[in-house]
């Protein structure tokens, strides 16, 4: 096996019950990349291997425009630190667009015959 190392994510995460309640706040955008980084990002094994994050906590945006940034901290289940960056990039939605240290995760080797 070879490893590869993942870069940056681009998940793109729809807002749930913030968008059923009117315009999201940065309150909402915070909440919500929490619960995705240690819910659902485990269930993106392309993008996070096998690994599960717990512990998430983000600072709140300083706005909810477009293109506003913030970070995230979590804990991987490799017992790693991470840092996360989330960029607003919708009404509402918000992708994970990269990660620190960068994610290596085991990928088979491919052979050929001839």
């Amino acid at each position: 096996m070879r490893r590869l190392a993942i870069p940056a994510l681009a998940v793109l995460v729809a807002l749930g019950a913030a968008a059923c309640s009117g315009d999201p706040g940065t309150g909402d955008f915070k909440s919500e990349a929490e619960e995705y980084i240690e819910g659902d990002l485990a269930d993106a094994p392309e993008l996070a291997g096998a690994l599960s994050f717990s512990d998430a906590s983000c600072e709140e945006p300083t706005a909810t425009d477009i293109g506003t940034t913030y970070d995230c901290t979590a804990t991987g289940s490799d017992g790693v630190a991470y840092t996360l960056t989330v960029s607003i990039t919708g009404e509402n939605e918000l992708t994970v667009s990269g990660i620190d240290p960068p994610l290596s995760i085991d990928a088979p080797t491919a052979t050929t015959t001839g």
